[in-house]
């Protein structure tokens, strides 16, 4: 019975010994344990990790580090920006990481063979004593996350007019860049394994005055930002729209005319210097600024223009239309009128990624068919590099009323916005419903068609107490809908207070959901533009009615406090994926009463974070193609996350994980308990075992008086043999 079985394979055991430990722990299935290449290190991480979908398993992102926590909800700020393939992270903490040399609040962690190593960004800061340190220094990255834009300094200037100075903001201790301008707002660009340079280098013979910046091209070679110095010799006085390109600066502000005038880029943030607070900065998520940055979108004198070859030299004729030198940089009017309104009054909404097709609103008659009026603008769309202009929301039963853009795809194919008119007649969704005069309805554009997505709650358009007219959400250019959409526009997320799939949305408890104003809660829906199917990405599995809203995950600003560009974090992928956090108990495992983090895809709910923290988990970022979420948890997912129960960023990675350090020694108060977990050695037994000894075995052989030798065991005379074995009989030491 002791022997192995010979059809029992070094391999086959082991799996074996795999799922025997799958039913001792009562966890992950084997048939999927079984797949994952990195179901060692789940299984040291324990439970949480093995329920992860995708053969995924924890990471440690913030070593050494805590990211800032709310101490009025005790929940994490989710703050922070993935790189495109998952490999770096950054993050916002008001607590300098363990052995930093500074005070940074922003951290960038990167993923290496041995674990995440975390490094703070930003110099080291004098705090203002005026501004209570709500004005931080901003950080902008590049897809990559290998260059990035620092904002630091600066003054403040209150909203009145003529603007008074009221504060100053954190200025960098030393000089970043020999000749930098002091007491300003500047902007310093890093480049991995380079020096800083400044973005914004004021004349000698000019007056400097602070930078904002507004947005840039996709790796950061093109930093488009407004100043209120004249930067370059043909801009004029005010705060003027510059880009900078490989250490040169052009104005952006340049009509069709070859004029030059003060600019405002498109969805843009106002300027400090300007007397103007934080608005809007959506530049970046809408492509006011191309990926190349050699198309930026600006406004000036109440219409809407783009600029073409931004970063190159100005050519002769500033006309794209009439320019004979096309690879030089020149304007186009977008909102110039084809039919009987009169031009201009353009604002702009939305842009592909290349720049070529621009979407914006006006209440101007710019084609034949529109039918806009004052206060109830159409949506149009102008093709770039065929100057063509499309009215995009012309409708028989009267003006479209669009109230703005809710996202689009990043070839400008897809487009989402929201109209009060009806649009596409009688048209149902697939819930049965149609638009409704009047109301908020959803809509999508796509290739010359349109098509009706939902009814949105009208609560948002009505005053509510202290003056506040929820109703300027929904003017263009503020933000619009909390909406997030996938990069090829077939997906598009959104939250609703109507239960828009039938769900009961009513609390489950009087006094619940009163917030924003609820009740009813706040649900996330899913809308697939290929199957033109609305799903509700937060409701309860098994119908149990919310406990509290689930809210979209909010638009990163750039800076912590203070105005500046937002990016978007990645909520919805291509593949349907979906990133949300709530308080609403959705899975078995979610037990803590806290905010939990989860994945929704193809109508299954998967939870994140692991539903056990005591205290709020919350959605960070993901990587482009899902492989890394990233989110916040008070809970110590991983053995090396030794900080007490303070909040770390984690990276719920596919096929991640790293070993983990060996477990302490645990004290042991006697020899016998200590030899039990092999501490100290056991003492030799006390009877040797004859009946299994064979030979000799270590024993030290005696040595033979003189004229002796050693044969068999025994001093014989020389030439001697032993007479039992010359007689041919053998001793054996040992039973056959």
């Amino acid at each position: 019975m002791g022997a192995k079985s010979p059809y029992l394979s070094a391999p086959f055991a082991g799996l074996l010994a795999l799922c025997a430990s799958c039913v001792v722990l009562l966890l992950a299935p084997c048939a999927q344990a079984a797949t994952c290449p990195n179901e060692a290190v789940r299984a040291e991480q324990g439970s949480a990790a093995l329920a992860l979908p995708d053969c995924r398993a924890y990471e440690l992102v913030s070593p050494g580090s805590t990211p800032s926590q709310d101490i009025f909800s005790k929940q994490v700020f989710g703050g922070g920006r993935a790189a495109f393939d998952g490999d770096a992270l950054s993050y916002f903490s008001r607590y300098p990481a363990r052995g930093s040399d500074t005070s940074s609040e922003t951290w960038l962690s990167r993923r290496t063979v041995d674990g995440w190593s975390v490094e703070g960004l930003v110099p080291q800061m004098t705090p203002s004593p005026t501004t209570n340190g709500e004005c931080q220094p901003g950080v902008a990255f590049s897809e990559q996350l290998d260059t990035y834009l620092l904002s630091a300094g600066g003054e403040i200037y209150s909203a009145q007019s003529p603007p008074s100075l009221i504060g100053e903001c954190e200025a960098p201790q030393e000089e970043i860049v020999p000749g930098e301008p002091h007491g300003y707002s500047n902007l310093y660009l890093h480049r991995e394994g380079s020096p800083y340079l400044l973005a914004n280098p004021v004349p000698p013979e000019k007056t400097p005055a602070n930078a904002t910046y507004q947005a840039g091209s996709s790796d950061l070679s093109r930093i488009v930002f407004s100043e209120g110095a004249q930067l370059t010799p043909e801009a004029p006085f005010g705060v003027n729209l510059f880009e900078w390109a490989d250490g040169i600066i052009r104005l952006i502000g340049v009509l069709p005319n070859g004029e030059p005038v003060p600019a405002k880029l498109g969805a843009a943030t106002e300027n400090w210097g300007g007397g103007g607070g934080a608005l809007k900065g959506l530049a970046p998520v809408s492509h006011a600024v191309s990926d190349d940055g050699e198309r930026v979108f600006f406004e000036a004198g109440g219409s809407l223009y783009v600029r073409q070859n931004a970063g190159q030299a100005p050519a002769a004729d500033a006309n794209c239309v009439t320019t004979s030198e096309p690879d030089l940089a020149c304007t186009l009017q977008l909102d110039f009128s084809f039919g009987p309104g009169a031009h201009g009054g353009g604002v702009f909404q939305f842009a592909s990624s290349d720049g070529e097709r621009a979407f914006f609103t006006s209440d101007h008659k710019l084609t034949l068919s529109s039918k806009a009026e004052p206060g109830r603008p159409d949506l149009y769309e102008y093709r770039v590099d065929s100057h063509e202009l499309m009215d995009l929301t012309v409708s028989s039963s009267g003006t479209a009323s669009v109230r703005g853009i809710s996202g689009g795809s990043d070839d400008g194919s897809h487009l989402y916005f929201v109209a009060r008119g009806i649009l596409t007649g009688s048209e149902q969704n697939d819930q049965g419903e149609v638009a409704q005069s009047g109301q908020p309805n959803l809509y999508l554009a796509r290739e010359g068609s349109l098509t009706y997505v939902a009814t949105l709650s009208p609560w948002e358009e009505k005053p509510v107490p202290g003056g506040k007219d929820r109703s300027s959400w929904w003017e263009p250019n503020a933000g619009n809908l909390s909406t997030a959409w996938s990069p090829s526009g077939r997906y598009l997320l959104f939250s609703s207070y109507k239960p828009l799939t039938g769900f009961d949305n009513t609390p489950a408890a009087p006094g619940l959901c009163v917030f924003r104003s609820g009740p009813p809660c706040q649900e996330l829906f899913l809308y697939d533009a290929e199957t033109e199917a609305l799903n509700c990405v937060s409701c309860s599995p098994d119908d149990e009615r919310p406990v509290a809203h689930t809210e979209l995950v909010e638009r990163q600003e750039f800076k912590r406090f203070g105005p500046g560009p937002r990016y978007a974090p990645r909520v919805v992928l291509d593949s349907g994926q979906v990133f949300f956090e709530t308080e609403n108990a959705l899975s078995p495992t979610d037990v803590n009463g806290f905010q939990d983090v989860y994945e929704y895809r193809a109508g299954s709910l998967n939870p994140i974070s692991s539903g056990k923290a005591e205290g709020g988990s919350g959605f960070v970022d993901a990587s482009a193609d899902g492989s890394d979420i990233f989110f916040t948890t008070s809970q110590s997912l991983v053995r090396a996350d030794g900080d007490g129960g303070r909040p770390s960023i984690y990276d719920a990675r596919i096929n991640g994980g790293f070993a983990e350090p060996p477990l302490p020694l645990e004290p042991c108060t006697s020899d016998e308990a200590c030899r039990s977990i092999g501490r100290i050695p056991s003492p030799p037994l006390a009877t040797p075992l004859t009946a299994t000894f064979v030979g000799e075995g270590n024993v030290r052989p005696r040595r033979c008086k003189p004229g002796k030798v050693r044969r068999e065991g025994r001093c014989l005379k020389k030439g001697k043999r032993h007479r039992k074995h010359q007689s041919g009989q053998h001793q054996s030491g040992g039973k056959n």
